[in-house]
């Protein structure tokens, strides 16, 4: 291929387009020379289209792959999700039996207490009259006798 030499206008810039011919084993290059504001020109490589767009088809399918494996992904925490949202809601209701039963198990605890002491004094009172020997005087109030026992006694008898 020859030199060949093509002018365009881009935006009020000059283009100058100039194709170099390909060395055996090369791919043909363009290269694109752009005057800027201040006058200077750069030259910048172009690849060329076939090449171009088997790279953006070739990124388009890597992306293809990477957005399917996400999106597998995605289900496989779904079905995760869905299973540990199901155990939750199992054991909130656990939770709540639990708490209704330790609620009545206190409350029967609370009661229990309260016959245990009862029955403390009972068998207190029991041990205290089986200990001294004494005789033991049914029907009277409890404390009648007052500060002197043996006039109680005497006076009763």
């Amino acid at each position: 291929m020859g030199k060949s030499k093509r002018l365009a206008s881009l935006q009020g810039n000059t283009t100058e387009l100039y194709t170099t011919p390909a060395m055996s084993g090369q791919r043909e290059m363009h290269l694109t020379r752009r005057r800027t504001d201040v006058g200077l020109v750069t030259p910048v490589a172009e690849p060329m289209r076939a090449e171009l767009l088997a790279a953006i088809q070739g990124s388009r399918e890597a992306l293809e792959g990477k957005m399917k494996s996400v999106a597998v992904e995605v289900k496989l925490l779904q079905v995760d999700l869905w299973k540990v949202s199901d155990r939750v809601h199992i054991t909130k209701g656990s939770i709540s039996e639990l708490r209704t039963e330790v609620d009545t198990l206190r409350k029967q605890m609370v009661e229990v207490t309260s016959r245990a002491g009862t029955l403390e004094d009972r068998v207190e009172d029991a041990e205290g009259g089986s200990r001294c020997n004494n005789i033991r005087l049914i029907g009277f109030p409890k404390w009648a006798e007052g500060s002197s026992t043996e006039a109680f006694v005497e006076h009763w008898v």
